[in-house]
């Protein structure tokens, strides 16, 4: 074990620290604690992560996402869902146990759980979801991808989901593997998510249950930047999709109309081959949402269209994903943060009030979130449900659940009176 390591020295820093109310019992150097490390480190849980019995149910009865919204619609009754991602470490997986049978108690409908590129997690996501399937009791929908995957392996993976009580899975074509920089089919039979869709439906007739994705600003891959010198910002004219700006401003990128058409035809060649519900990439600017799934309508596209949900949880990691994803951030939601985007101070003064700019942080995102899930529940476009993107974190997914009425959670009631004094910064 390198006893530099980020985790080693704070376990190190963490001990140290508390040696004077140890010293009487443990340890009386550096050398004698970071053998103590090493030794907590190779000492193994006796059980392995995400342990389940399949027995406990068939999959012959459990339920099938379409089928579980179109009762919700026939009720005029609001739900959600949940998503996951496979941790990376021991503790993370311990902790993501507990998250995920805590969050089970909420109610959602589903919780899915992703796959790796290239199938790189394949056993974590497929042990992962037979826990949630078999120990949690709640239906979950398994991510599945044909990036640098081989026909046998999509097999595999089928028959395992099968095996293992799944009726549903959200078919993708992926993301490229890390470091590479263009995707690469590496199977003839499988270019594109509509590939992997009408395999299942051959395979499987409909034992599964197909979800598959929506992009209501275009998929990344389409979105360029706008070079035409006739192009008006302003008047966005000529017209592209969802543009907005990058290079610091300098620039512009969008989705070309020609472009644009062609993501809503092959999305209704994905419905029409077996889609039966569609959950949208992350996005921050509702009316965008609005006006796709009006879009996705009028071409007749009449699936569930179910809005992601992705909270903000810091500014790092907000600039990372919106740009990976290249998502549109509304000028309202840029002016709000932009006094601690780049500040490194520990609280910010407004007026006379002083506020930690974390909490400042934490609300204007947290109100701009709630405030985007109320305008899709109150919209006139019927939107039956949202998924929301948890990070595997409970906390935030919880205020904006509470917020919408959707669960009765202690949690969710204990960090709601943390917000009590911030409402003054819950309006846009």
């Amino acid at each position: 074990m390198n006893s530099s390591t980020k985790q080693t020295d704070l376990v190190l820093w963490l001990l140290l620290t508390l040696k004077r109310s140890l010293l009487p019992f443990f340890f009386f150097d550096k050398k004698t604690l970071l053998a103590f490390v090493v030794l907590f480190e190779e000492t193994k849980r006796e059980k392995e992560d995400f342990q389940y019995d399949t027995s406990k149910t068939s999959g012959e009865h459990v339920a099938k996402i379409a089928d579980v919204i179109a009762k919700h619609i026939k009720a005029k009754k609001k739900f959600f869902s949940l998503e996951y991602f496979p941790p990376k470490t021991d503790a993370t997986s311990a902790q993501l146990e507990v998250t995920l049978c805590e969050m089970s108690s909420w109610g959602p409908q589903w919780m899915d759980i992703t796959w790796g590129a290239g199938g790189t997690t394949s056993e974590l996501t497929s042990a992962i979801a037979g826990y949630i399937q078999n120990e949690c009791g709640t239906p979950c929908l398994m991510h599945l991808t044909c990036t640098n995957m081989e026909k046998h392996k999509i097999d595999d993976a089928l028959s395992l989901a099968r095996k293992i009580n799944l009726r549903n899975i959200l078919a993708l074509r992926g993301d490229a593997p890390k470091g590479v920089s263009e995707w690469t089919a590496v199977d003839s039979g499988f270019t594109c998510a509509l590939d992997l869709i009408k395999y299942i439906k051959q395979e499987y007739k409909d034992y599964f249950s197909i979800a598959i994705s929506g992009y209501p600003e275009g998929h990344p891959n389409v979105r360029h930047k706008i070079t035409d010198p006739k192009w008006n910002p302003k008047t966005n004219n000529p017209k592209y999709w969802a543009p907005r700006p990058i290079e610091n401003g300098k620039a512009w990128e969008g989705v070309s109309m020609e472009d644009w058409q062609k993501e809503l035809k092959y999305l209704k060649e994905k419905v029409d081959h077996g889609g039966q519900v569609i959950i949208t990439q992350l996005f921050y600017d509702v009316d965008i949402f609005f006006e796709f799934v009006k879009q996705a309508r009028a071409i007749g596209i009449r699936v569930p269209i179910l809005p992601g949900i992705m909270p903000i949880r810091g500014y790092a990691l907000f600039a990372r994903m919106a740009d990976f994803c290249k998502t549109v951030i509304p000028d309202k939601l840029a002016q709000a943060l932009e006094p601690v985007k780049h500040s490194d101070a520990q609280v910010l003064v407004v007026g006379n009030i002083v506020f930690s700019i974390a909490i400042f942080y934490k609300y204007i995102c947290m109100a701009w979130i709630k405030q985007m899930c109320r305008a899709i529940y109150d919209s006139e476009l019927d939107i039956p449900g949202v998924h929301v993107y948890t990070m595997n974190t409970h906390e935030t997914p919880a205020l904006i659940l509470d917020d919408l009425r959707l669960i009765e959670s202690n949690h969710a009631l204990k960090v709601r009176e943390k917000e009590a004094g911030f409402k003054q910064m819950s309006t846009f």
